[in-house]
C-alpha cells in the first residue's frame, strides 16, 4: 500500500508542470548577440537561455524587433565623441574610431548591416550631429555628408578587413603566409615586386592601421579646401594634382 502510494506521488510530481523560467529583456538581448545578430534565431536564444521558444514572446515580438534591440544595445556600448571645439578632423577621426569600434564588437552587427539590415550607426541622430559639428568649421550641409559617405566606407572596409584577420586567428592561420603562398605561384618578376613589401602588406589590416588612411584622407581635404578654396562636390580629380613647391 505505501509502495503504492510511493508510486503515485512520485508520477504526479514528474507530471506536475514547471513554472516557466523568469527572464529579463537585457538577458534575452544579451544572449541574441553571445549568438551573433545575422546567425540568431529565436530557437538558438531560447536554447541558449534554456528556455522553450515560446517564452521569448513574452518579451519581444519578432525576431526582427530582437534584431533591432540587439543592435542598439551594441551601438550603446561605444559613446560618440563630444564637440568639444577641437579641430573638426580630429573629431571625425574620434568620430570614426567609435563606429569602428561597434562595427567590430561582438555580436556580428557589420555582418547583420551587409545582409541589409538598418546599419545601427547610421540614425538619423548621427547624421545630424556630423553635420552639426562640420556646419561649425564652414562646411555646407552637402560637403558634410559627402566626406561623411568617404569615411563611412573607409572605416567599413576597416572592419571587414579587421574581422577578417580575427577570423584567420581563430582558424590559426597567417596572413602573411596566405602572401607567401600567393606569392609563390607567380611568375618570378612579379613575385620579386612584391617580395619586398610583403610585411607592409600583412600590416595592412592591423587593428589602428587603418587610422593613417583616414588621416591622409582628412589631409587631403584640408589642403583642397586651403590651397583650392572650392567646394569639395565641385572639385574635378585633375585639379587635386597640385603642383609641389
Amino acid at each position: 500500500m505505501n509502495d503504492t502510494v510511493h508510486t503515485k506521488r512520485t508520477l504526479g510530481t514528474k507530471r506536475r508542470a514547471g513554472r516557466p523560467r523568469r527572464l529579463t529583456i537585457e538577458q534575452v538581448v544579451d544572449a541574441a548577440l553571445a549568438i551573433g545578430i545575422n546567425k540568431m534565431t529565436m530557437q538558438s536564444v531560447a536554447d541558449h537561455l534554456g528556455v522553450g521558444k515560446p517564452l521569448l514572446y513574452n518579451y519581444v515580438t519578432s525576431r526582427e524587433e530582437l534584431v533591432r534591440m540587439a543592435q542598439a544595445r551594441a551601438s550603446r556600448k561605444v559613446e560618440m565623441p563630444e564637440n568639444t571645439g577641437q579641430p573638426w578632423a580630429v573629431w571625425i577621426l574620434q568620430y570614426a574610431a567609435a563606429v569602428f569600434d561597434i562595427l567590430t564588437a561582438d555580436g556580428d552587427l557589420l555582418e547583420a548591416w551587409i545582409e541589409g539590415s538598418p546599419q545601427p550607426v547610421a540614425d538619423v541622430g548621427s547624421v545630424i550631429m556630423w553635420v552639426d559639428v562640420l556646419s561649425g568649421h564652414g562646411f555646407s550641409g552637402e560637403e558634410a555628408l559627402l566626406l561623411r559617405s568617404a569615411v563611412s566606407h573607409l572605416v567599413i572596409g576597416a572592419a571587414a578587413g579587421s574581422k577578417h584577420r580575427r577570423a584567420m586567428k581563430k582558424k590559426a592561420r597567417s596572413y602573411q603566409e596566405g602572401l607567401q603562398a600567393a606569392f609563390s605561384q607567380l611568375p618570378t618578376r612579379q613575385a620579386n615586386t612584391l617580395t619586398p613589401y610583403i610585411d607592409m602588406l600583412a600590416r595592412g589590416i592591423e587593428p589602428g592601421s587603418w587610422e593613417f588612411a583616414l588621416y591622409l584622407l582628412l589631409q587631403g581635404v584640408s589642403q583642397s579646401r586651403s590651397l583650392i578654396g572650392a567646394p569639395l562636390q565641385s572639385l574635378p580629380f585633375s585639379e587635386l594634382a597640385l603642383p609641389q613647391n
